[in-house]
């Protein structure tokens, strides 16, 4: 039992980049990064789906969620992802969404933090569900992945409780942390706090680092580290309950692919007035709204419309389009 529990420990720490490995890089920004808070709000997990299914989780397990929608991470379209303890496979190790990496989450069905080794492996001590939230339209759905009380090596009277959001159509990431009971001498593998970020490695020998966007020193103000820079890529502490890491995603140019159909858009990014062209002739209503969904300008649009947004500060938003009870909605990026 205390192989295996030796093997999950090496497992884990392998998955990470905790040293540069390479200088090779992918150029591109994928992701701009933004700390912000908000009252965490546990999910009711009989509410949603389990990720394992009922199956004790044990060892390295990867399970499969489906997203309910395409979403870009890095390079990739995708329609489901892995999940493995507190980080994500998008679609595999090479690339990944660590939310608490190098803390081990009790292994599933490991009963080693009891200090028992000949307990049979028949507990999980890492709940993991997930939903499809559909609740703000058929066009702005929200996979919400939920760690509840999840428990940790070692010591049992340890948990963890976090999400990750993925948002559709804006292809952003949210990690939210609630309340949490961490021992840091006890919980981590390496002289290093919580690792939180996204990375894409090469996992093939000779390993390389292609791209990371790791969090580093004080968790309430974090700097973000890349590939080619030098740090310690942890955080100092555990995230206090409240706290959201929020990562914007871009394409090569800057802007998030958007969905076709409804209407078009331009300047993008946008200064002073927005041009919109509806693809159909049929006056309709367009909501411009923050990332959290808040309604800031309302416009009635016809075929089309030029619409002042010198009153809106640089960021990212959404512009939504009501079309006969049709939604439409993309990305907007604000450069006054």
């Amino acid at each position: 039992m205390k192989d295996r529990c030796f093997l999950g420990i090496l497992a884990l720490f392998c998955c990470f980049p905790f040293s540069k490995l390479s200088a090779q890089a992918d150029e591109s920004q994928y992701y701009t990064f933004q700390k912000d808070s908000a009252a965490y709000i546990p999910m009711d997990p009989a509410k949603m789906f389990s990720a394992n299914k009922g199956n004790v989780w044990v060892e390295d397990t990867t399970f499969n969620i489906p997203i309910g929608f395409n979403f870009f991470f890095l390079d990739h379209e995708l329609t489901e992802v892995g999940i493995n303890q507190t980080n994500l496979f998008m679609p595999q190790r090479d690339h990944n969404i660590a939310a608490f990496g190098n803390f081990l989450m009790e292994d599933r069905g490991n009963p080693f933090s009891a200090k028992d080794d000949t307990a049979s492996d028949t507990i999980s001590y890492s709940p993991i569900s997930y939903i499809v939230d559909s609740s703000k339209g058929p066009e702005a759905k929200i996979l919400k992945i939920q760690w509840s009380n999840a428990g940790f090596f070692f010591d049992s009277t340890l948990f963890l409780n976090d999400q990750i959001w993925l948002y559709q159509g804006s292809n952003m990431i949210e990690i939210r942390y609630g309340t949490s009971k961490v021992n840091l001498d006890k919980s981590q593998v390496t002289d290093c706090g919580p690792l939180v970020g996204l990375a894409k490695v090469e996992t093939a020998p000779p390993r390389v680092d292609l791209y990371e966007m790791f969090l580093n020193g004080n968790e309430h103000n974090p700097d973000t580290i890349g590939v080619n820079q030098i740090g310690k890529r942890c955080l100092n502490n555990v995230p206090n309950p409240g706290i959201i890491y929020r990562f914007f995603y871009h394409d090569r140019l800057g802007i998030a692919p958007e969905p076709h159909g409804g209407f078009s858009m331009f300047p993008n990014p946008a200064s002073g007035n927005l041009n919109i062209n509806l693809a159909e002739n049929k006056a309709s209503d367009l909501e411009i709204t923050d990332m959290t969904g808040r309604v800031l300008k309302t416009e009635f649009i016809n075929s089309s419309s030029v619409i002042n947004i010198s009153g809106l500060h640089d960021g990212v938003y959404f512009a939504k389009l009501n079309q006969d009870g049709n939604i439409y909605i993309q990305k907007l990026v604000i450069n006054q």
